[in-house]
């Protein structure tokens, strides 16, 4: 959390157990806001299990947290009380990915980011993003052009 980065060498399979990522470009630095790994430093320090070893995120044994109880518990209490419609945990992802393509960043460093094993990946998954972001600057700065000086 110091580095501003969360490292991904490892995940967790269904069944809870650590095991390698599914590709090489799994394994990879996604960097974090400031003030998230403040807040996520915070919380590890305050838990039982705050070793180098430990999980952020653990259960009252320091294992870790399932997956359905992630969701039921924080995800879904967390949409209910924002009012935000329901989202499945692996939405959460789309709406990183498409977020950082609406600020404009390139399909090579976002497929770093995802873990996709080459940037084709995340274009066949994000083409229409893309060409959304792309276009509506286009014409925005087509229609600036164009009726600027008269709404101006």
């Amino acid at each position: 959390m110091k580095e501003g980065v969360v490292r991904v060498r490892l995940q967790l399979n269904r069944q809870g157990e650590l095991v390698e990522p599914k590709t090489k470009a799994a394994k990879r630095d996604v960097p974090v806001p400031p003030s998230l790994a403040k807040m996520l430093a915070a919380h590890r320090l305050a838990s039982p299990h705050s070793g180098d070893g430990d999980f952020v995120f653990a259960s009252e044994t320091g294992g870790p947290l399932r997956h359905q109880n992630i969701v039921a518990r924080g995800l879904g209490n967390a949409l209910a009380t924002t009012g935000l419609p329901h989202l499945a945990w692996h939405d959460l992802r789309h709406v990183a990915a498409s977020a950082l393509i609406a600020q404009g960043v390139s399909v090579a460093y976002l497929s770093r980011l995802l873990g996709h094993a080459s940037p084709a990946t995340t274009l066949g998954t994000y083409a229409h993003v893309f060409s959304r972001a792309e276009h509506d600057d286009r014409t925005r700065e087509q229609m600036e052009a164009a009726f600027g000086e008269v709404l101006g």
